[in-house]
C-alpha cells in the first residue's frame, strides 16, 4: 500500500488508540505537517472498536494495554474483518505474542525512540515528505 501523502490527493485516515494522553500528543505532533493527514483518537479499547467498526482507516496505532478491551482484541478483530489497516503497536509490553506478531506490520517498546518510530513509518509507509526535528518532540 502506497500512502505517500506528496503524491497522493486523497486523505489518510489515522487512529490512535491509546489511554496515554502524553503518548497521543507526541504521535499528533510528529505528523502534525503531513497535510493529507486526518487523525482520529480513541482513549480505551472500546472506543477504538466502536471507530473501527464504523469507519476505514488506513493506518491504526494501538496500545496493547487498554482499558475495557484490549489491542489483542482489537487486532484480532481488525484481522478477521479483513481489515488492511496497517496496524502499528507503541506498547510497555517488552515483547508482544507470537500469536500477534504476524498479525502487526511494526511494534515499538515505550518509551518510544521517536528518531527510529519516525524512521520506520517513512520507511514503510512513506507518509510525509518532510524531516521530523525529534529533538523538538
Amino acid at each position: 500500500m502506497n500512502l505517500n501523502l506528496k503524491e497522493d490527493s486523497d486523505m489518510i485516515s489515522m487512529l490512535i488508540v491509546d489511554d496515554d494522553n502524553d503518548h497521543v500528543f507526541i504521535i499528533k505532533r510528529l505528523f502534525g505537517k503531513c497535510n493529507n493527514l486526518n487523525i482520529d483518537v480513541a482513549s480505551d479499547g472500546k472506543e477504538g472498536f466502536q471507530k473501527l467498526d464504523a469507519n476505514e482507516y488506513d493506518i491504526v496505532i494501538m496500545d496493547l494495554r487498554l482499558p475495557v478491551i484490549d489491542g489483542y482484541d482489537l487486532i484480532d478483530f481488525m484481522r478477521k474483518q479483513k481489515m488492511t489497516s496497517i496496524i502499528v503497536v507503541c506498547s510497555a509490553f517488552t515483547e508482544i505474542s507470537n500469536r500477534f506478531i504476524d498479525k502487526v506490520d511494526a511494534y515499538f517498546p515505550k518509551p518510544i525512540n521517536m528518531a527510529s518510530f519516525k524512521t520506520t513509518l517513512n520507511k514503510l509507509y512513506e507518509l510525509c515528505d518532510y524531516e521530523v526535528k525529534v529533538a523538538a518532540i
